[in-house]
């Protein structure tokens, strides 16, 4: 029995010697591993231990070499990093275990820092443990770099960027989300996306992603409608691939939104323009060949869009139009800026054989580099105001005619009638002149009247034929317009002297000059026909009331005039009329005149470039201004 219990010692014993035999064997790998920086110090941090790799270690990278027993303080100067560990190594010292990483060069190293506690439970120094973990960090930091980059690129696309689990519900979208559908990322991650789908698409959208989720197809592509926040549909363009994990199995789909809502609705209104358009637009490259025709082709010129296209349109186009529209054509093609008058007429043969008149608008087609690549032509049917064109020239050639032949009637007229007018005037004269032998008083006075009488009857007919015979002569554009410098101020006190010696009465015109005394440019001619006319009616439509007057203003760009009266006026209703050819104011009945004069006047007042116009009140007067830019 003592024997048998010895035994059982020994074996225990042994099985301990050889424990602690493995455990040393693999202590010793361990302190001693070409991958592990292992040390110790004690409580001076002095040290106490180091492996080959820490000697290594310092030697390669810090150019020092490490003696058992030496402080480790006096490396501060060779080792930066010391002042980190040494707060961290008192904390050791105090019982707290810790883990940081230190750099040296491109070698970095995760450091655990663990209190040595001796049997009485107090530390008698620190044993540092240091890993490489270079390539580990510069992983991480590859990854996170790789993160940012993918996170920066599809934050910034204009598409929605978006992954589902297998559930369909939303896990990941960028900020182009919120931008078209105007829901948070927040608010909608974890929700599923068949809440944001139009209710009557959600079948078709699980019909499209069917053979997506059973391996029938690689991709998915098709448009499908949403409903953003305000309650907009929009119309959307969906890509999306499957997600897998590691084993092969689904975890969910990847993919874009964009919305192509602006898009559709333009091509649906392009298609829906297109198609009820009445002008005729086609396409056509350089060489003419037509590419597209709208459908109103048929009812513009009788062939079918089908029809048109490949063909040429100059074989629709009449031989005597070619040139012009070939040039024109050249012209778009060279013209950079499309700034030229790009709309031309011209026949085009319609398909039951006649021509009508066509007016195209054409337009260059560029490509990104702004060279022409096609020409497109609208075209309308100008038939009617073709033949109103024809009948309007017809028309002015006509009048132009009967202007001339109204132009030579006057002429002969006029001619005709002075020789018998001045007869008459000369008669008169030589019967007043006889008269005065009559002996009978009473005789005497009455022969007197009646030949006033003819006298002013033959001076109305000759102002009437000459104010006809100018008029006739400014209609044709055969009134000479020569303007020289003129003295106006002169010009005017040499009228107003001349009419106040005709003057039946006393009053004499008020005049006033203001502003620079210069030489202008005017017709002397004219211009005195002007101040004659508008003088004359000053006097003769405010008999026996104040004096007119008539005021000159000169600055350095035009010339004012004003000729003002104190007579009847103007009636309201009539003032319109009142540049109208032979067109008497109603008050004026009993007042002598042609009616013809203020047309005359109008017309110099605008062959000078000027403008006349008129203030009235019937009963207090009438101011007329005629403004001439000189």
């Amino acid at each position: 029995m003592p024997f048998r219990k010895k035994i059982e010692v020994n074996k225990r014993e042994i099985s301990k010697s050889i424990e602690d035999s493995n455990t040393n064997l693999i202590l010793s790998w361990i302190i001693n591993s070409p991958n592990e920086l292992i040390w110790s110090i004690d409580q001076n941090f002095c040290y106490t231990y180091f492996n080959s790799k820490f000697k290594l270690f310092l030697e390669t990278y810090y150019n020092f070499t490490p003696v058992i027993g030496s402080s480790i303080l006096i490396t501060k100067n060779k080792f930066p990093e010391l002042e980190k560990l040494q707060e961290l190594f008192e904390r050791g010292l105090k019982g707290e275990s810790t883990i940081t990483k230190i750099k040296a060069h491109n070698y970095i190293s995760e450091l655990q820092i663990n209190p040595i506690i001796d049997e009485q439970n107090v530390c008698i120094g620190l044993a540092i443990f240091g890993k490489d973990v270079t390539q580990i960090m510069n992983n991480e930091v590859q990854i996170l770099e790789s993160e940012r980059k993918y996170k920066t690129v599809v934050e910034s696309v204009n598409d929605i960027v978006f992954q589902t689990d297998i559930e369909a519900n939303w896990t990941f979208l960028n900020k182009s989300w919120e931008r078209v559908f105007g829901f948070s990322v927040e608010e909608s991650l974890g929700k599923p996306l068949y809440q944001y789908l139009h209710p009557d698409d959600v079948q078709r959208n699980i019909d499209l992603f069917e053979p997506l989720v059973t391996k029938k197809k690689n991709y998915c592509d098709h448009e499908i409608r949403y409903i953003s926040k305000s309650g907009e549909i929009l119309t959307i363009k969906v890509y999306a691939v499957i997600l897998y994990n590691n084993a092969g199995e689904i975890i969910g789909t990847s993919g874009t939104l964009q919305d192509i809502t602006e898009q559709k609705r333009n091509k649906e209104m392009y298609q829906l323009l297109s198609e009820n358009v009445r002008d005729m637009i086609i396409i056509h490259s350089l060489d003419g060949t037509i590419s597209y025709a709208t459908p109103s082709s048929s009812v513009l010129v009788g062939y079918t869009s089908e029809e048109l296209i490949g063909k040429n349109p100059f074989q629709f186009i009449h031989p005597d139009d070619v040139r012009s529209i070939t040039l024109l054509q050249q012209s778009i093609i060279s013209d950079s800026n499309n700034q030229i008058n790009n709309l031309i007429s011209y026949r085009f043969k319609h398909k039951d054989g006649h021509y009508l008149w066509l007016e195209t608008s054409s337009k260059a087609i560029k490509d990104k580099n702004g060279v022409t690549i096609n020409i497109i032509a609208s075209s309308r049917i100008i038939d009617e105001r073709k033949k109103l064109e024809e009948s309007l020239i017809e028309s002015l050639v006509k009048e132009k005619e009967l202007n001339e032949l109204k132009s030579r009637f006057v002429s002969m007229a006029s001619h005709e009638f002075r020789t018998p007018m001045a007869t008459i005037k000369s008669s008169t004269e030589i019967l007043h002149i006889r008269s005065q032998q009559i002996q009978d008083y009473s005789m005497q006075e009455s022969l007197n009247k009646h030949l006033q009488i003819i006298n002013s009857e033959v001076d109305r007919l000759t102002t009437l034929m000459n104010d006809v015979l100018l008029l006739g002569k400014i209609e044709a554009v055969k009134v000479n317009f020569k303007p020289v410098k003129t003295n106006l101020q002169s010009l005017i006190e040499h009228t107003v002297a001349r009419l106040s010696n005709k003057s039946v009465d006393d009053r004499l015109i008020k005049l006033s000059f203001k502003g620079q005394s210069r030489d202008v440019i005017i017709d002397p001619v004219l211009f005195n026909h002007i101040l004659e006319n508008l003088i004359s009616n000053a006097f003769k439509y405010s008999a026996n009331c104040q004096a007119p007057e008539l005021n000159l203003t000169i600055d350095k760009k035009s010339i004012l005039l004003e000729i003002k009266d104190y007579g009847m006026g103007i009636p309201k209703d009539e003032e319109k009329q009142i540049f109208e050819s032979f067109f008497r104011a109603k008050n004026a009945d009993l007042i002598q005149g042609t009616g013809l004069g203020l047309v005359i006047v109008k017309n110099f007042v605008q062959m000078h470039g000027g403008k006349i116009s008129f203030k009235s009140e019937e009963g207090i007067g009438t101011v007329f201004t005629v403004e001439i830019p000189g």
